[in-house]
Formats: structure tokens, C-alpha cells, sequence
């Protein structure tokens, strides 16, 4: 039953960022402009990152659809969504409210349910680490105890 629900966990992850970066492949400098209106960093420093977040978001979305290089997506996962979380904290203590820009044009003004939605989505990735590292690292002491016991 767990690794139906990491299967599960992996698969809502991916669709969201396949959604995400499906908005921003069509529209680059749509999403450009809507990163540098968060003026968290200088604007030519947010163009290029912003940029460069769109291949990253479209591989995340590949990696756990597919399940293909999950241990190397989950910890870019966590650090984009890190990233979006302190770049809209900020936003919202300055008590702006500017479109998020997540999921294409229609996206709506941040507010707390976009800290909600990015905490339950650090809480999946979480939960599929945890899932992950206790499924993939053997459990030596059973067999430790039974060679001790053989052994004396």
C-alpha cells in the first residue's frame, strides 16, 4: 500500500508541474515578466532565472511522470518550490498582491491559499523522500542479529 501511495504522491507531483511549465513553454516572456514583478532580486538576475526555471520545471514534471531520476528530482523539487514559497512570503509581508504567475496567465493574486498550496506540495515531496529513502535502504540489522546469534 505505500508505494501505491508514493506512486500516487509522484504522479500528483508531476502533473502539477507538467501543468506549470506547459504555461510557461507557450508563454516565456509572459512568465519573465510575471517573475519580475514579484521584485524579490534585480530584474536582469530574475529574466535569466525565470528563464532558466522553465526547462527546470518541465524535467521535474518529466522525471516523476515517468519515474526516471526521482532521487535527483526530489531535492530540485523541494528547493524550486522553497524558492517560490519565500518569493511569495515576501510579496504578501510587503502586502502586495500580484498575480502568481504558476499557471499561466489566468493565474490568481497570491494570497495564503499559495502558501498552503506550496507548503502541501513541499509536504508531498516530503512524505515521497521518506517514502523513497525507507523502501530504498536495506535494513542490515535483522541479518546482523541472526549471524550474531548463529555465530555465539
Amino acid at each position: 500500500m505505500i508505494s501505491e501511495l508514493a506512486l500516487a504522491i509522484q504522479f500528483s507531483v508531476g502533473i502539477v508541474f507538467l501543468l506549470s511549465s506547459l504555461s510557461k513553454l507557450r508563454h516565456p516572456h509572459r512568465f519573465v515578466r510575471s517573475a519580475v514583478a514579484y521584485a524579490v532580486l534585480p530584474t536582469r538576475m530574475t529574466r535569466a532565472l525565470a528563464l532558466a526555471l522553465i526547462p527546470v520545471e518541465a524535467f521535474l514534471a518529466v522525471a516523476f511522470l515517468t519515474g526516471r531520476i526521482v532521487a535527483v528530482a526530489l531535492p530540485l523539487a523541494a528547493a524550486t518550490l522553497l524558492v517560490f514559497l519565500v518569493a511569495v512570503s515576501i510579496n504578501l509581508r510587503r502586502g502586495r498582491r500580484i498575480p502568481c504567475g504558476c499557471f499561466g496567465q489566468a493565474s490568481e493574486p497570491i494570497s495564503l491559499r499559495t502558501i498552503t498550496r506550496l507548503l502541501m506540495l513541499l509536504g508531498a515531496i516530503g512524505l515521497l523522500a521518506a517514502i523513497r529513502s525507507s523502501a530504498l535502504t536495506p535494513l542490515p540489522a535483522p541479518r546482523l542479529v541472526t549471524c550474531v546469534r548463529h555465530h555465539w
